[in-house]
C-alpha cells in the first residue's frame, strides 16, 4: 500500500504498444478458440485474471480482450461469484489504456454484480479502485471522497483492516488536497495506527512523511514547541524505517531534507547542517527531475542556514550552486535591481513635487531643482546599471571557472568509473568461473532449467551443482548483500560448500550446512566479530543409484509440484548459514519423489520484485501459482515462461535484488538406469 499523496505527485506514464486491427482480431479469435469445457472453470478463470493483469502494462489492448472473454467465460460456466470480478478486470484494462469513462462504466457494473451476489471482499475492492481512479487520474476529489467513505463502511463491517487503512490514508490525502487539515490529520492518524498493527512499514514510512510535513508547516506559522516535537517525531519515525529498508533508500534524501528544514526553522543550526549535508551527499550527481528539485531545496536551505549564521562566504557558495541549477534566479536578481532603480527614481520625483508644493519655489528655482533631481537620478541610474553589469560580468567569470572545474572533475570521474567498471567486469569473470557450466549441469541433472539474473554486474546469489561418488548435490544460495560485497560473500560460501563435500566427505545436507556454518563463522570472525555475513540456501543431495533425495534449507524452502499441479512445500530452518546468535542444528529431510515431479529452489529476488500496473511486489503466492501453472511443461519451456513473466512484470521498475531460480526433474527411468 502506498500513500495517495505520493501517487498524486508522481503519476506513472502508461506506455501503449500499438496493435493493428488484424493482430487484435487474431488475438481475440485465439481466446475464443480456448475450450469452454474446462475441467476446473474457477481455476481457468483465475489464470485468465492473472494473464489480464500481466498484460495491463505490457499491452492494455490485449488485456481488454482478455477481460471481455472473462465476462463471457464466467457467464458460460455460471460462475456467479466471478461476474463482478470479470467486470473489475475489464475496468482495470480500460484504465490502463487511459479510457477512463469505459473503466468507470465497468467498475459500476462490477459493483452491481458483487452487491447482487454478496461478494463482500470484491465489492470493497471495486469501490476502492473507483475512488483511486477519480483521485489519481481525474482529480475529482469530491467523488473520490464519496467512494473512499463507502470503502470504509464496508471494510469496517467486514473487519478488513488492510483495506480500511488504505482507505483512511487515501481519504486523508484527498482532504489535504482540499485544504481540510483537521480531517487530513484525523484520517492519516487512523491509517497509521492500523499500519503499525499490520507491520506494513512502507506505508508507515509514507504516512510519517505526510504527518511530519503537516506539523512542520504549522510550526513555521505558530512557532509552537508542541508542533515542532510532533513534526520531529514523525520525521524520525520515517528515518528509522527508511534506514532499515533498502527499498526505501531512494526516499531517504527527502527525509534528511525534511529533518534539516525543520531544525533550521527552529534555529538548531548544527543539527540542520548535518542533515542537509547528508542529503547533498546522497543527491550530488543525480540526473532525474525529482532528485534535481530536491537538490535545489538542499542548496536553498543551506544558503539560508549560513546566512543566519553570518557565514556569508558559504552562503554565497551555495547560492552559486543554486544558480547553476536554476539560471532563472539570476534574472530575478536583475529584475530586482531594475525595480530598485525605478523605485528610487519615483521617490526622487515624489520628493521633488513635495518640495515644490511646500516651499512654493519660483519657476527658476523649480527648473534648477528639476535639473538637479534629473541629474542625480541619472547618476544613480547609471551607477546601479554599472553595478548590474559588474555583477553580470562577475557571475559570468565564476560560471566559466566553475564549468572548467566541472569538466575536469567529470573527466576524472569518468576515468575512475571506467576503472571501477573494468574491475567489476573482471570480478564477474571470476565469479562466472566458479558457477557450474552448462556441460556440468547437463551431465549431472536429467531435466532442469536455471534462471540467473544479478541485480548488478556481479551477484550475491549463486547456484551450485557438484557430484561426489553416487551423490549429486545441487542448490540455490542467497548471500548477504548484492553487487561486489554480495559476490565476495558468495565466493566464500561456494568454496565452503565445496570444501565440506570434497574435503570432509559429508553427503547429508543438514550436516553440510552445520559444518558450513562453523567454517564461515570461523572465517569472518578472523576479520571482525561484528560481521554478520552468511547465506540462505535450499540444498538437495540426490543418490543416482537409489533415487533417494535428501534436503535441508536455511530460510529458503523446497517447493515440489506434480504433473497434475499438486503443490507441497518443505519448510526450512529459520536461520542462516553463517553467524547467527540463536543457531540450532539443521533438520535433514528425506523426500519421496513421484515420477515427473518438479523441484524448485530459489532466492527471494523474484517474489520481492516491484512491478505491474500498481507498482507492488510480485509476492511468493503469485510465484507459486506461476510455477504450478507451468510445472507440466518441459523444463526449458518453463524457463522461457518464468523469465518472460519476470521481465514483463518489472517493466518501468529497477530490479531490486539478485534473482536465481532452479527447476529440476528426475524420472523413474533415469534412476533405474544409474
Amino acid at each position: 500500500m502506498r500513500s495517495l499523496l505520493i501517487i498524486i505527485f508522481f503519476l506513472s506514464n502508461f506506455s501503449l504498444i500499438s496493435q493493428s486491427g488484424d493482430e487484435i482480431t487474431e488475438f481475440r479469435d485465439s481466446l475464443q478458440n480456448l475450450s469452454k469445457k474446462a475441467k476446473d472453470p474457477e481455476k481457468r478463470f483465475e489464470e485468465l485474471f492473472d494473464t489480464a493483469d500481466s498484460y495491463e502494462t505490457e499491452d492494455p489492448k490485449k488485456a481488454i480482450e482478455i477481460g471481455k472473454y472473462m465476462v463471457d467465460f464466467a457467464d458460460h460456466h455460471n460462475l456467479k461469484e466471478k461476474y463482478g470480478r470479470a467486470q473489475y478486470a475489464l475496468a482495470f484494462a480500460f484504465q490502463a489504456d487511459q479510457k477512463f469513462q469505459e473503466a468507470i462504466k465497468h467498475f459500476f457494473a462490477a459493483i452491481k454484480l458483487d452487491e447482487e451476489n454478496k461478494v463482500e471482499d470484491q465489492l470493497i475492492s471495486d469501490y476502492y479502485a473507483l475512488g483511486n481512479l477519480y483521485a489519481i487520474y481525474l482529480r475529482d476529489f469530491e467523488k473520490a471522497e464519496k467512494y473512499y467513505l463507502k470503502v470504509i463502511d464496508l471494510a469496517q463491517a467486514a473487519d478488513n483492516t488492510d483495506r480500511l487503512a488504505s482507505a483512511y490514508l487515501n481519504l486523508g490525502a484527498v482532504y489535504d488536497r482540499r485544504g481540510e487539515k483537521k480531517k487530513f490529520l484525523e484520517f492519516t492518524e487512523k491509517a497509521m495506527v492500523i499500519f503499525e498493527e499490520l507491520q506494513d512499514y512502507e506505508s508507515v514510512f509514507q504516512s510519517s512523511i505526510n504527518m511530519g510535513a503537516y506539523y512542520y508547516s504549522r510550526f513555521v506559522e505558530t512557532k509552537n514547541e508542541k508542533d515542532f516535537n510532533n513534526a520531529l517525531r514523525h520525521f524520525q519515525r520515517a528515518y528509522e524505517i527508511g534506514s532499515s529498508d533498502d527499498h526505501l533508500s531512494t526516499q531517504m534524501p527527502g527525509v534528511y531534507i525534511a529533518l534539516g528544514a525543520l531544525e533550521l526553522s527552529a534555529n538548531n543550526f548544527e543539527v540542520s547542517e548535518r542533515h542537509l549535508l547528508k542529503a547533498e551527499e546522497m543527491l550530488v550527481g543525480v540526473n532525474n527531475i525529482e532528485d534535481h528539485n530536491r537538490l535545489k531545496d538542499v542548496y536553498s536551505f543551506l544558503s539560508e542556514l549560513y546566512t543566519k549564521q553570518n557565514n556569508f562566504e558559504k552562503s554565497s557558495d551555495y547560492l552559486s550552486k543554486l544558480m547553476q541549477i536554476k539560471d532563472t534566479i539570476f534574472y530575478n536578481v536583475r529584475e530586482d535591481i531594475a525595480a530598485e532603480v525605478e523605485a528610487k527614481y519615483q521617490n526622487e520625483q515624489q520628493e521633488k513635487q513635495l518640495k515644490i508644493q511646500n516651499l512654493q519655489l519660483s519657476e527658476k528655482d523649480l527648473k534648477l531643482k528639476q535639473s538637479e533631481t534629473l541629474r542625480y537620478a541619472l547618476i544613480i541610474g547609471l551607477s546601479l546599471l554599472a553595478i548590474l553589469f559588474f555583477i553580470v560580468y562577475k557571475r559570468f567569470r565564476e560560471k566559466k571557472r566553475t564549468n572548467l572545474l566541472l569538466n575536469k572533475q567529470k573527466s576524472e570521474i569518468e576515468h575512475k568509473n571506467k576503472e571501477i567498471t573494468d574491475s567489476i567486469r573482471y570480478a564477474q569473470r571470476i565469479q562466472s568461473a566458479i558457477l557450474p557450466s552448462e556441460e556440468t549441469a547437463r551431465k549431472y541433472l536429467e531435466e532442469y532449467f536455471i534462471i540467473y539474473k544479478p541485480k548488478d554486474i556481479v551477484s550475491g546469489d549463486f547456484y551450485w551443482i557438484e557430484r561426489e561418488g553416487d551423490t549429486v548435490f545441487f542448490g540455490v544460495a542467497d548471500c548477504t548483500g548484492h553487487g561486489v560485497p554480495g559476490a565476495i560473500v558468495s565466493m566464500l560460501c561456494h568454496n565452503t560448500l565445496l570444501r565440506v563435500v570434497k574435503e570432509y566427505k559429508i553427503s547429508e545436507p543438514a550436516k553440510i550446512l552445520d559444518l558450513a556454518t562453523e567454517l564461515i563463522e570461523e572465517s569472518v570472525n578472523k576479520t571482525s566479530s561484528s560481521i554478520k555475513d552468511g547465506m540462505d540456501i535450499s540444498l538437495c543431495a540426490y543418490n543416482v543409484v537409489t533415487g533417494r533425495l535428501e534436503w535441508a534449507g536455511a530460510n529458503n524452502p523446497l517447493w515440489i509440484v506434480s504433473q497434475e499441479g499438486e503443490f507441497r512445500e518443505i519448510k526450512p530452518n529459520k536461520q542462516p548459514v553463517g553467524v547467527f546468535e540463536y543457531k540450532q542444528p539443521f533438520e535433514n529431510h528425506e523426500v519421496a519423489l513421484a515420477d515427473g515431479e518438479m523441484l524448485y529452489l530459489f532466492s527471494d529476488g523474484f517474489a520481492d520484485q516491484f512491478g505491474g500496473i500498481k507498482g507492488k511486489k510480485y509476492k511468493r503466492s503469485n510465484f507459486s501459482k506461476l510455477l504450478i501453472k507451468n510445472a507440466h511443461f518441459p523444463a526449458k519451456k518453463q524457463q522461457s515462461v518464468i523469465n518472460n513473466t519476470f521481465e514483463a512484470w518489472k517493466v518501468g521498475f529497477e530490479q531490486v535484488d539478485d534473482v536465481c531460480v532452479m527447476g529440476v526433474r528426475f524420472s523413474e527411468g533415469r534412476r533405474s538406469s544409474k
